[in-house]
């Protein structure tokens, strides 16, 4: 009888298991709390462009593949499809959806009426934001006009914000960018057959 109580101190001595689930150093989840397809399309239509990056005409759009396009020129609008910019990693994604979360822009109770964006007119004056979100089978969008002189709300502007950086859309005037670069390599060789075209 001996034995049996030692074995069973034993076992009420030991230490019970581990309480994670996950084993350690194993990866995080990111889309975890990211809901599927998560997406987001953004326009900005400026009737007059400034150096902010969120105050002048453009067009973001985030697939739920981390893919994020942006375009930001004149004639840009809801129905275009603006370039590839970047793709997004997992936890850029996770940390975009957390800041709509916490900006309260993923309540589809407070956002707007649903709109048909391509209807939407330029504005001759001041601002338009277009704002839409889809997410677990749902859409929501955001549609903001700013007159001159007025600044878009907070929430709407800090999203756009963080969406200008993921896509390196920085502040001041985009035209300095379409600039080519041009390098002095010395003399056209191409000059002497140029020469005998031109008489």
């Amino acid at each position: 009888m001996r034995p049996w109580y030692q074995a069973l101190a034993l076992l009420c001595l030991l230490p019970a298991g581990c309480a994670s689930t996950q084993p350690a150093g194993a990866s995080r989840d990111y889309y975890a709390d990211v809901p599927e397809h998560f997406s987001i399309d953004v326009t900005i239509l400026a009737a007059e462009d400034e150096p902010e990056a969120h105050r002048r005409t453009a067009r973001y759009v985030v697939f739920p593949d981390g893919s994020l396009h942006h375009d930001a020129r004149p004639g840009v609008g809801p129905n275009t499809l603006p370039p590839l910019s970047r793709q997004l990693s997992k936890a850029q994604m996770a940390d975009l959806w957390a800041k709509a979360r916490e900006l309260g822009l993923v309540d589809a109770s407070k956002a707007d009426q649903v709109e048909n964006f391509r209807r939407v007119v330029h504005p001759s004056s001041g601002h338009a934001y277009l704002v839409a979100f889809s997410a677990d089978g749902e859409y929501w969008n955001f549609t903001r006009g700013v007159p001159e002189g007025e600044r878009l709300d907070p929430a709407l502007t800090e999203l756009l914000r963080e969406l200008a950086m993921l896509a390196w859309a920085e502040d001041g005037d985009d035209r300095r960018r379409a600039e080519p670069v041009r390098y002095d390599f010395g003399p056209d060789p191409w000059a002497a057959y140029r020469g005998g075209q031109e008489q």
